[in-house]
């Protein structure tokens, strides 16, 4: 090979090297802008949600955040004697001797946010074939903690209190109860214990608070019909309820959160466990589960009548009797779980007597006050 070709041959192998060497250089560099505009973003965004998380957790703000953001007659000192004109009676407050934020704005929580209506114990009671499970009548004490959303409200009675009416915890400063059981009574006479399952002594995760105030709907009558009997209390303090295992809201229903007949729903209270013993009071928490009933079926004639059965009311339970709230519940959540959440679909408000047949029991419907109930929470 003359001298002439041995030179062409080595620009040839030159020019293919350098081509080569080229697309490699161009290739690593086009891989490692990728990976610099790639990974660092998405780190970026897993410190951010860390941080929101970390910072959600010490402030709080997660739990009583609302996308939304729309956020009784009394008894006699011996017992049921006292009735409304339309007869029946409220499940009245239980008188044990026969004888009231850290943040700025508070929001209640919905079933959209899945912080709220949630419980770590399980419990659940039997439901087949509409038969009487766990029952308020007659006595069925729940884990410590399956109704971590359950207030007990305690009238204070010289160095003492006693209980008087159940509620729900709806957000950190907020209860949602019964109308009637505060009509009569002044904030300074309450104090509200969450966290609470036995009476007579101290829970683990158990807290009191003083009353700061409340507000009643403005159209519910003492001594009236039963309408309207819901109410909203504000704790004292800035602190508000700690959440817990055993201690948390649950969560409220919406406009269009559905109330259809045999959806299984569950009440709890400290009411009395024996309709003809009004001295026989449960110490532990009790509860049973009632079946949503059709609206038709409550206003039926044979059972309450469209007269007592309003629109803002819903009945559950068992026709046949056995299984119902009593004195002493009123004021208690009636929850039912919804999309995995519970939410407190009703308020244990009155009935004709307690576990008769085709007398279930009725309870203030959460749904058709919503509205009222978020700008209460929203004024106090």
């Amino acid at each position: 090979m003359n001298f002439s070709c041995r030179r062409r041959l080595c620009i040839i192998v030159l020019c293919i090297y350098l081509s080569t060497e080229g697309e490699s250089r161009h290739t690593d560099s086009k891989t490692s802008r990728r990976d610099d505009s790639d990974l660092p973003t998405t780190e970026v965004n897993e410190e951010r949600s860390s941080e929101n998380r970390d910072e959600a957790q010490i402030t709080g703000t997660s739990n009583y955040v609302n996308d939304l953001k729309l956020a009784h007659e009394r008894p006699s000192e011996s017992g049921r004697s006292i009735g409304y004109k339309n007869g029946g009676f409220p499940k009245f407050p239980m008188n044990d001797a026969t004888y009231s934020a850290a943040s700025s704005a508070t929001y209640v929580r919905t079933g959209a946010e899945r912080d709220c209506g949630q419980r770590s114990i399980f419990h659940d009671l039997e439901k087949k074939s509409l038969r009487p499970s766990g029952r308020i009548i007659g006595g069925s004490s729940v884990p410590y903690g399956a109704y971590p959303w359950m207030a007990n409200m305690e009238l204070k009675y010289g160095r003492e209190t006693h209980h008087h009416c159940g509620g729900a915890i709806i957000g950190p400063h907020h209860i949602l109860t019964a109308a009637h059981c505060l009509v009569g009574f002044k904030p300074s006479e309450f104090v509200i214990k969450v966290g609470d399952d036995h009476r007579s002594s101290i829970d683990d995760n158990e807290q009191t608070f003083e009353v700061e105030g409340w507000i009643v709907h403005p159209k519910f009558q003492e001594g009236g019909t039963y309408a309207n009997d819901v109410a909203v209390i504000r704790l004292k303090g800035e602190q508000g309820i700690t959440s817990s295992a055993a201690v948390s809201a649950a969560c409220l229903p919406t406009r269009l959160t559905p109330y259809t007949h045999g959806t299984w729903c569950y009440v709890s209270g400290w009411g009395v466990t024996n309709a003809a013993d009004y001295e026989n009071k449960p110490d532990s928490l009790q509860a049973a589960s009632v079946p949503l009933l059709a609206a038709e079926v409550c206003q039926g004639e044979a059972v309450l009548g469209k007269m007592q059965f309003g629109p803002g009311m819903v009945c559950a339970g068992y026709l046949q009797g056995t299984v119902d709230s009593c004195g002493g519940d009123s004021g208690g959540p009636l929850v039912c779980e919804v999309n995995g959440s519970f939410n407190v679909l009703g308020i244990v408000s009155w009935g004709s007597s307690c576990a008769k047949p085709n007398k279930p029991g009725v309870y203030t419907k959460v749904q058709y006050y919503i509205d009222w109930i978020n700008e209460s929470v929203e004024n106090l």
